[in-house]
């Protein structure tokens, strides 16, 4: 895959996302793992990891995934393709704020809402099969939901949690 297609593919599934960062995770998950094959599994969740706990913009990740592919000038194209997109939207939503209150129109902004759910959900599947492969993750991932649904304690609480957690079994328990 070359540095324009990785530019066009990055550009292409963030505008279809509407920039919901979570969502392109699926699509590009798809497309740079499984059918290209130019990343593994592990380093496309190494530099979505890192660019998720990058402070910036919600898809900045894009960039990692571009660095992982092309080193500094995939980050730059992956970036330029964000931003672009940002952009080329624009005269959509002139249209959109006129149209907001058509029924159609606001059905298919719910429908895109649930596809970028399915999406998310597809990617959690997906990795969660295997990645979830022994006692410890499966103990580190049911405390995490205890901690953001049952205890109500939020997302930062509930990761700080089953990480300490997961750390502490990791050396506890043996391998």
């Amino acid at each position: 895959m070359s540095l324009f297609q990785v530019f066009i593919v990055i550009g292409t599934y963030n505008m279809l996302a509407f920039g919901n960062g979570s969502a392109v995770v699926a699509l590009l998950q798809h497309r740079l793992v499984e059918d290209s094959g130019i990343l593994n599994l592990n380093q496309f969740l190494y530099a979505y990891a890192l660019g998720r706990v990058t402070p910036g913009q919600n898809n900045l990740y894009l960039a990692s995934i571009g660095f992982m592919i092309y080193g500094w000038l995939g980050a730059l194209a992956a970036m330029l393709s964000i931003q672009i997109g940002g952009y080329l939207v624009l005269p959509v939503l002139k249209v959109y704020d006129r149209m907001r209150e058509v029924g159609w129109v606001q059905g298919a902004i719910r429908g895109l809402g649930a596809s970028s759910v399915g999406l998310m959900f597809a990617v959690g599947f997906r990795v969660g099969t295997e990645a979830m492969t022994g006692l410890i993750p499966w103990v580190v991932f049911l405390s995490t939901l205890a901690l953001i649904f049952l205890a109500r304690r939020g997302m930062l609480v509930g990761m700080l949690g089953a990480t300490v957690l997961g750390l502490g079994l990791k050396f506890i328990l043996p391998v």
